[in-house]
Order: C-alpha cells, then structure tokens, then sequence
C-alpha cells in the first residue's frame, strides 16, 4: 500500500534507514513531466516486497478535430 501523498512535492516516505539523501521532488517532478505529455503514472506495491512505478505515455498527439 502507497501514502496517498507520494507525488506530493518534499514528502519523503518512512524507511528503516536514518537519514535518506534526497529532497522529495523526484516523483512529484516526474508526476508533471508525465501528465504535460498527456500521460498518466501510478505506483503498485506490496507490503515487504517493494513499489513499482508506472506511467503511460502516448506515441502520437491526438488529432484536433476540426468543428463546422
């Protein structure tokens, strides 16, 4: 199970390791990179297995349709 807060901007999961170099952008950034190019991302995880991070992305833009 994921935090409901873990493309939020500065926030760092909990870990049994004490300090944890990092500022807590990465997948908030990746988050706006992803949704900019029309994607959409997710996390799957399980409980003492680990997360997966996934995302789609289109191969092509979408054709504007053109209103008479």
């Amino acid at each position: 199970m994921t935090s409901p807060h873990i493309f939020e901007r500065f926030y760092q999961g909990r870990t049994k390791v004490q300090h944890t170099a990092g500022s807590g952008l990465g997948l908030a950034l990746v988050k706006k990179v992803v949704e900019a190019h029309g994607g959409r991302i997710w996390i799957e995880s399980e409980k003492g297995k680990g997360a997966t991070v996934r995302f789609i992305l289109r191969l092509t833009k979408p054709e504007k349709v053109q209103q008479q």
